[in-house]
């Protein structure tokens, strides 16, 4: 993490913190059934770490947590009290998600609206899982075009892009969406 942190830092990165399951061997990628109180610890421990590291901006949890924070609320609300703890805003899904602002909003923490240039989504806006064939987009172009369109023509508010670092294509695909960011 601090090898993370100070290569942020030199690149004039802004660190938030990622947080999820308690699931090293699957990489935080398949849920861990949790309390309420204890999925708060969780996320508020590991923001906790990293602001002993670095200023910590936002919140964004983590793979299986991001996903069932969007379609449970009890998960949401676990992480919207861990934010409220740290007063941090918290990275959401882009799309039509009233009942996640009105609680957010409940709370008074800022919500930053992201889209993910190399996943496929369902029909009603979520993510699709990653155990369904095609969740991660593998082809540059796709990538590159799924972001121009975000940028050009957004079906809803977007804060942020998000790309997989561990994806060779996504890697391959972040100097043009960058450029098409500049542009």
């Amino acid at each position: 993490m601090q090898e993370t942190v100070e290569l942020m830092q030199q690149h004039g990165v802004r660190v938030g913190a990622h947080p999820g399951y308690p699931d090293q061997e699957n990489v935080g990628r398949i849920s861990v059934a949790m309390p309420s109180d204890q999925i708060t610890e969780q996320v508020s421990s590991q923001v906790k770490l990293l602001q002993s590291m670095a200023k910590v901006e936002y919140i964004k949890p983590h793979g299986a947590l991001y996903n069932d924070m969007m379609s449970d609320l009890e998960v949401f609300n676990a992480i919207l009290t861990a934010a409220k703890r740290h007063q941090l805003p918290l990275m959401l899904l882009a799309g039509d998600f009233p009942i996640h602002h009105a609680l957010a909003q409940q709370l008074d923490i800022a919500l930053y609206h992201e889209a993910f240039a190399d996943r496929a989504y369902t029909p009603d806006g979520q993510l699709l899982s990653r155990s369904e064939s095609g969740a991660v987009h593998q082809d540059v172009h796709l990538i590159v075009k799924q972001a121009q369109l975000f940028l050009e023509d957004p079906p809803y508010q977007i804060d942020t892009l998000c790309l997989h670092g561990d994806h060779p294509a996504s890697v391959e695909a972040a100097p043009q969406i960058r450029q098409l960011i500049d542009c």
